[in-house]
C-alpha cells in the first residue's frame, strides 16, 4: 500500500487499515509512505514501512505531482 499526502493506493484496503495508515503518516509527519502488510482471513498485520514510493506507478506519480502543485 502506498500513501501520498493522505491518499492511499494499492489493494483492497479496509477502513481500519486505512485509518491506521493515515495515523502512522500523521504521527511520523511523512507524506510519502510505502507500507507492507500481511493479511490472513480478516486480520491484517503491519510488516514494514518506508518513505520510498514507486513513482513508476502512474497513479502514485500523478498524486505526487498534484500534491506538489497544490503546495505552491
Amino acid at each position: 500500500m502506498t500513501l501520498v499526502g493522505g491518499r492511499l493506493f494499492g489493494g483492497a484496503i479496509d477502513e481500519n487499515t486505512e485509518r491506521c495508515a493515515l495515523r502512522l503518516s500523521q504521527a511520523t509527519n511523512v507524506e510519502l509512505l510505502t507500507m507492507t502488510l500481511a493479511r490472513e482471513g480478516s486480520s491484517t498485520a503491519f510488516i514494514s514501512a518506508s518513505p520510498w514510493v514507486d513513482v513508476d506507478r502512474p497513479e502514485v506519480a500523478d498524486a505526487i505531482l498534484e500534491r506538489w502543485e497544490g503546495a505552491r
